[in-house]
C-alpha cells in the first residue's frame, strides 16, 4: 500500500513537472530537466525500497522499453563521431531521463498500480493550468484594450516559453480530455472538462500554429471516420447527433468568439495561416531545405553520423548560404531526419520503430474491441500520438520536457488499456 502511495506520488510529480519554477532563468528546459532527473531519482528510490523489480514475459507489451533501450545505446556510441562531445552528452543524458522514466513505469508497474481516470485527472489539470499560463495575457492586457493580431501571439507562449510548443501540448491533451469525458459518469464534471476543451480550442486559434491546427484537423478526420463507420452498423438516429453533432457546434462558436476578436485581415487569421502553407512561405522553404540538407548528408555518409546532438554544428557548413547574423540552424525541425543523421540508419530504425510499435499496440487494441464505447476510448489515445508524430515530424519534441512528457503521459495510457484488455477485465 505504501509503495503504491509513493508510486502515484512519483507520477503525480512526473506529470505536473512542467510547471516547476524555472526561478528567471533564461532557459526553461534547464530548469525542467533538473526537475525530471530529480523527480527520476525519486522513482528509483521507491523501485528499491520495493525490493523486486516487475516484469512482463508479453513480448509486444515490452518491445518500446526494449527499442527505446537500444536506441539509446546507438546515441552513445555515436558519440565516436561526434565533433562536440560534450553537447553529445549533454543531449544523452536528456534522452536517458526520458528513458528511465518508462523503464520506471514498467518496474513500478504504474500502468497498473494507477487507475486510467487519476491518469486523466492529472492530465486534465495540466492542461488547465497550461490554458491559465497562455490565455491570462489575453483576457487581462491585449483584448480589454484591442483586437487579437498575430504578433501578440508572442505573449501567449504559457509555461512553455514557445508559442508552437504550447499550441502542440494543448492539442495532443485535447483527445485525452474527451477520452475522460467518456468514462466519466459525473455530468458536472463532464460541464467542466467541456468548459476547458472550449478554451483549449480557442488557444489553438489565437496562438494560430499550423502543426497543432493540422493536428486538430486529422483528428477530426479520424474521429468522425470512426463514428460515420460505427453509425453504419448502429443505425440510431440518437446515436449519430451525440457522436457527430457536439463538436462541430463547439468549434463554429470558438471560431465565430475567435474571428470576432481579431484585426481584419490578420496574419492569425485560419485562412491566412492555411493560405500560408505554400512553397514560397519562409518558414515551409526553410524547413524543406533543412529536411533536404539532412538526408543529402546521410546519402553521402551512410555509415557516418554526425553523432547525437551535432547537427547543429554541421548544419552552419551545410546551410552557410543562407546564415543571416548570428542565427544559426538549431534543429532540423524533424526528429526523425535529425536522428537519421545524428545516430545512423540504425538509430533512425530503433527509434522509429519505437513508435511503429506504439501503432500497432494502439491499432491491435481498436481493433479487438467490439463494443463502440471503448473503441472510440482507445481511437481518442491514437489521436494524441498521431498529434506528437505530427510535431515531431515539423518541429522539435524531443529535446522539449514539456511534450516528453506528454509522450510518456500517452504511453502510460496505452500501456495501461494494453494491460487491462489483455487480462479481459472490465472498465
Amino acid at each position: 500500500m505504501i509503495i503504491k502511495s509513493l508510486s502515484k506520488v512519483y507520477f503525480s510529480l512526473l506529470i505536473l513537472s512542467p510547471l516547476v519554477p524555472r526561478l528567471n532563468s533564461a532557459d526553461v528546459i534547464a530548469a525542467d530537466y533538473v526537475a525530471l532527473s530529480i523527480i527520476a531519482i525519486f522513482g528509483i528510490l521507491i523501485l528499491i525500497s520495493k525490493g523486486e523489480i516487475s516484469s512482463s514475459k508479453n513480448l509486444i507489451f515490452t518491445l518500446p522499453l526494449t527499442l527505446i533501450c537500444s536506441f539509446l545505446l546507438i546515441c552513445l556510441l555515436s558519440i565516436l563521431f561526434s565533433l562536440n562531445k560534450i553537447e553529445s552528452f549533454v543531449s544523452l543524458i536528456k534522452i536517458f531521463v526520458i528513458v528511465v522514466h518508462l523503464y520506471l513505469f514498467y518496474a513500478l508497474k504504474i500502468y497498473k498500480t494507477l487507475s486510467l481516470n487519476f491518469i486523466l485527472l492529472l492530465c486534465s489539470i495540466l492542461l488547465f493550468l497550461e490554458l491559465a499560463h497562455s490565455l491570462l495575457p489575453l483576457y487581462n492586457e491585449i483584448l480589454p484594450v484591442r483586437n487579437y493580431e498575430y504578433r501578440f501571439s508572442k505573449f501567449l507562449t504559457g509555461i512553455a516559453g514557445n508559442r508552437n510548443i504550447t499550441a502542440a501540448s494543448i492539442v495532443l491533451k485535447m483527445p485525452l480530455v474527451m477520452l475522460y469525458i467518456f468514462r466519466l459518469n459525473n455530468k458536472y464534471q463532464k460541464y467542466i472538462l467541456v468548459t476547458i476543451l472550449i478554451f483549449a480550442l480557442l488557444s489553438l486559434f489565437f496562438l494560430s500554429s499550423r502543426a497543432a491546427l493540422l493536428s486538430l484537423f486529422l483528428g477530426l478526420i479520424f474521429y468522425y471516420s470512426h463514428t460515420i463507420f460505427e453509425f453504419t452498423t448502429n443505425k440510431s438516429l440518437k446515436f449519430f447527433l451525440n457522436r457527430i453533432a457536439l463538436i462541430p457546434i463547439i468549434v463554429f462558436a470558438s471560431y465565430l468568439y475567435f474571428s470576432s476578436n481579431i484585426v481584419d485581415n490578420d496574419r492569425s487569421s485560419i485562412q491566412s495561416r492555411i493560405s500560408s502553407i505554400s512553397s514560397t512561405d519562409e518558414s515551409a522553404t526553410q524547413r524543406l531545405r533543412f529536411y533536404r540538407q539532412g538526408f543529402e548528408y546521410f546519402i553521402n555518409n551512410p555509415i557516418k553520423p554526425v553523432g547525437l546532438g551535432n547537427w547543429k554544428l554541421y548544419s552552419i557548413k551545410l546551410d552557410k548560404e543562407n546564415i543571416n547574423s548570428y542565427i544559426i540552424p538549431y534543429v532540423v525541425h524533424n526528429d526523425f531526419i535529425e536522428i537519421l543523421m545524428e545516430t545512423s540508419l540504425l538509430g533512425f530504425i530503433l527509434y522509429s520503430g519505437f513508435f511503429m510499435v506504439l501503432i500497432y499496440m494502439i491499432y491491435g487494441l481498436y481493433i479487438k474491441q467490439k463494443d463502440f464505447k471503448t473503441k472510440t476510448e482507445i481511437l481518442f489515445v491514437g489521436i494524441a500520438l498521431l498529434c506528437y508524430l505530427v510535431d515531431a515530424n515539423l518541429n522539435f519534441p524531443l529535446y522539449r520536457p514539456l511534450m516528453q512528457v506528454n509522450l510518456l503521459l500517452v504511453i502510460i495510457i496505452i500501456l495501461s488499456y494494453y494491460n487491462i484488455i489483455s487480462n479481459d477485465k472490465n472498465f
